[in-house]
């Protein structure tokens, strides 16, 4: 059986993540990072990997903080990592020391840390904290799996009533879990995956048999009523589901070769019924496929080790980490784009960006006509293009490169990563391109 690795990642926003340039940001270590978790506060995320390493940004990774110590001994390796949904200054990590499962946890933004779960012999995948609530995952021991769950912000871990028997020599994989609040999935490489939707009180499972092994699923919707949405990918493959595993589409294109590592699927601002993707490897590339689209394009190539795991959540950017040490970052959630819904223009414009000057974050309005073969409810509308360029005429950022239908559009540019100057914004569609310039003062 080959071995894969499985990630979870969730969905809950309308957010849009344009196509953009990658960077290499500073962390500071030489070590393998082994998982990084994008928070839902501000510009805040987290990474952790060997050596007890764990690393905190909270100005979108201008600056990684390391919090490695205080409590972490250097001799652990970390494998994933996660914040708390309702305090900033809470987060998780898991790993393992030498023959023991181990977590740990901080309450003060990783001034210091203490030990909440210890588990002889066992090997932490996923740790999650969703509110109040959250769910450490790991490897079966004892012919169960390791199932604990907190409802304190993760101050006490329980495993009482979480039983869930292993099925055959079944095990799972680092980052391949994905809570939201009661809801809860996790992987295996013995072609299913596992879910509850009620804390762990019980559990269901789907099979990729057929298919292939279960190895990174990215859940986009999931829930009792509405069955979970996701990807799944292997070595070979990568698998789309709608009906909550029931049945799996295939796509079997994605260039390269070793397991996938990393799933970033994200939701247009209209049409979200498609999306595009974010792929990496197990090597040192990044993969894109635009949504109406089966081919795939090589985004980013890092400049030295190969990446472990991706972020999972949208609000100010995606990172890529490495067995090097390395981050690569993405500067993609520029905020949002949102539609003013129950207005369809008669022409094309292009606003002046506001504020301006700004620092660092500004906003361009522009309208979409209908026209001919675009329909103002549903279709594959228009294509658009709407891009940033230094004063050079350099191109800096694609904000959107998308089929978008007719309405009024905003979308944020979060200039943070670039340096002060004059800049110019250009949208382009079929029958239309207007040019305007903007000034970014720090």
């Amino acid at each position: 059986m080959k071995n894969t690795i499985f990630i979870i990642i969730f969905f809950a926003t309308q957010n849009f993540l344009a196509q953009t340039s990658w960077i290499e940001q500073n962390s500071g270590v030489t070590v393998p990072l082994n998982s990084v978790f994008t928070s839902n506060w501000s510009q805040a995320a987290w990474i952790c990997g060997n050596n007890g390493t764990v690393l905190r940004t909270t100005d979108s990774g201008t600056n990684w903080i390391n919090v490695s110590g205080n409590g972490i001994p250097s001799n652990v390796v970390l494998n994933t990592i996660s914040d708390c949904a309702n305090y900033p200054e809470y987060a998780i990590t898991a790993g393992v020391r030498s023959d023991t499962a181990i977590a740990y946890l901080t309450t003060n933004s990783g001034a210091s840390w203490q030990v909440v779960l210890r588990q002889y012999g066992g090997y932490i995948n996923g740790v999650g904290l969703s509110y109040s609530r959250g769910f450490i995952i790991g490897n079966p021991v004892g012919g169960r799996w390791t199932i604990y769950k907190t409802t304190n912000n993760g101050l006490n871990w329980d495993s009482t009533g979480m039983y869930l028997p292993q099925n055959n020599s079944e095990t799972g994989f680092n980052n391949s879990f994905f809570i939201n609040f009661y809801d809860v999935v996790f992987g295996t490489n013995n072609n299913r995956i596992y879910s509850s939707s009620n804390s762990g009180a019980n559990w269901v499972f789907k099979t990729t048999a057929g298919s292939m092994n279960s190895s990174v699923l990215s859940s986009v919707m999931f829930g009792t009523a509405t069955p979970f949405s996701g990807y799944i990918g292997g070595s070979q493959k990568i698998l789309y589901t709608t009906n909550g595993g029931n049945n799996w589409i295939q796509d079997s294109t994605l260039p390269g070769n070793g397991n996938i590592v990393g799933i970033f699927p994200q939701p247009l601002p209209v049409d979200l019924g498609y999306y595009n993707l974010i792929v990496t490897r197990g090597d040192n590339k990044i993969y894109m496929q635009y949504a109406y689209s089966s081919g795939w394009t090589l985004q980013y190539t890092s400049p030295a080790g190969n990446y472990r795991h991706i972020s999972n959540r949208l609000p100010y950017g995606v990172w890529a980490v490495r067995d090097n040490g390395g981050i690569s970052y993405c500067g993609c959630m520029l905020g949002s784009v949102s539609q003013n819904e129950g207005y369809i223009p008669e022409t094309y414009s292009l606003s002046q960006n506001y504020p301006n000057p700004f620092n660092p974050v500004t906003n361009i309005k522009f309208q979409i006509p209908l026209s001919r073969g675009v329909s103002a409810e549903g279709g594959r509308g228009v294509s658009v293009r709407l891009t940033v360029y230094d004063l050079l005429g350099r191109e800096v950022q694609t904000l959107i490169n998308q089929q978008m239908q007719p309405g009024s559009y905003n979308v944020d540019w979060d200039a943070s990563n670039y340096p002060s100057g004059v800049y110019f914004y250009k949208l382009e569609s079929i029958d239309f391109k207007e040019t305007k310039r903007m000034v970014l003062a720090k």
